[in-house]
């Protein structure tokens, strides 16, 4: 366990040589995928510091320890050098917390688990409010899941984000280009 500070509603988990965009939405207002080897986790809190626990396992854990949470969603990542750590915005990341990819490059799935976002929304708080579990183990793509939804932060961001204008749809060449791309990272990830 260790405490990352939190800025602008968010923390990152992040592979090596990855770079996150700030701007990623995340639908169902916990977290989402923002690239190859990028993951958002959105906060409660504006700025100020979140508890963050990871777990690193060879199966999948036991849907059972969602009901202890907040809001859970589980969600594939891919992690090209397999070195996905926690981190804040612009930080590195806290040397009590290593990588989450303990296997190496691959594809993974991730739950992430929060409580505590409905404490303090949209505040700077200076002791840690929020608490986080994120847990990865090796498996294929599969689509996102969500376990768990009942904080009404995660409401609130679901609504802004059903809300907000849709994005231009990428040209037919810049959706073959990034699933060549995809492509490539899978099959060097094997």
């Amino acid at each position: 366990m260790a405490v990352i500070e939190v800025a602008y509603h968010q923390f990152w988990l992040l592979d090596e040589g990855c770079r996150p965009d700030p701007q990623t939405p995340v639908g169902n207002g916990l977290a989402g995928v923002a690239g190859l080897g990028v993951v958002k986790v959105w906060t409660g809190i504006a700025t100020g510091p979140a508890t963050v626990s990871l777990r690193a396992l060879t199966a999948g854990p036991p849907p059972d320890e969602a009901a202890e949470w907040d809001d859970v969603v589980e969600l594939s990542l891919a992690a090209p050098t397999g070195a996905v750590r926690a981190m804040a915005l612009m930080a590195d990341p806290p040397a009590e917390l290593g990588p989450l990819t303990t296997a190496g490059p691959g594809p993974y799935r991730l739950r992430v688990h929060v409580r505590g976002r409905d404490s303090a929304p949209d505040e700077s708080v200076s002791a840690p409010v929020e608490d986080y579990l994120l847990v990865a183990w090796p498996a294929p793509d599969e689509p996102e899941r969500i376990l768990r939804q009942t904080d009404s932060y995660g409401a609130q961001v679901r609504r802004s984000e059903a809300a907000a204008p849709p994005s231009p749809s990428p040209s037919p060449a810049r959706i073959d280009a990034l699933r060549e791309q995809r492509r490539r990272a899978l099959r060097g990830l094997r």
